[in-house]
């Protein structure tokens, strides 16, 4: 015996059908041959998030043995990829890669350590902003200038620019504690005063 394909219109042997519907879903016969399933999987899988995948006939979404079923391996490696994926994206300890390799990971350490380096292009993220990671500024100091009064400036910009108020303090705090331990104030006019001779 011989039928029509719905999808290609070409007359095949019965054979190259599927036997029962594509997916419990479908409520049809199948019309499409098993070529043009594999074929409208892998379009679909290109066009479309993976979980709506669905039968050439009738849309009813295919499900995961289905999709084992019909498709090419190619397609069952990026459909178990992309649903792989999707679970992994669940758990909070998940992030994707800032530099936008398309790569993600399971950061276990979370926030408490928030430097993610990538296990695929070695790219380093901020856990906690989900930015590529501001160096020389914690993750308290980035909020700081995520604040409005910094609004107005890049993002870059900003994060550097407490980078050095940072540096700048420090410096500052420095040289007041070395004139506090090293100087004392003149009897008469009260300035800091360092002997460094005389009587």
């Amino acid at each position: 015996m011989a039928q029509e394909c719905s999808v290609c219109a070409e007359v095949k042997s019965t054979e190259q059908f599927p036997a029962s519907p594509i997916t419990q879903e479908c409520t049809h016969a199948p019309t499409t041959c098993r070529p043009c399933i594999t074929r409208a999987i892998e379009t679909e899988l290109s066009s479309k998030p993976w979980e709506k995948v669905g039968c050439p006939d009738c849309g009813a979404t295919l499900g995961y043995h289905d999709v084992q079923k019909y498709a090419d391996l190619e397609t069952r490696e990026k459909y178990d990829k992309l649903m792989i994926l999707h679970t992994l994206q669940q758990d909070p300890d998940f992030i994707w890669c800032s530099s936008g390799c398309g790569s993600g990971q399971l950061h276990d350490s979370g926030e408490s350590e928030p430097i993610v380096k990538c296990t695929s292009c070695g790219h380093l993220t901020c856990f906690q902003h989900k930015v590529p990671w501001h160096a020389g500024v914690t993750c308290e100091e980035f909020d700081l200038t995520r604040s409005d009064s910094a609004a107005s400036l890049p993002q870059g910009n900003r994060a550097v620019e407490l980078a050095e108020a940072r540096r700048h303090k420090r410096d500052n705090d420095a040289s007041e504690e070395t004139i506090r331990s090293t100087t004392k104030a003149c009897p008469s006019c009260k300035s800091q005063i360092e002997k460094n001779g005389g009587w």
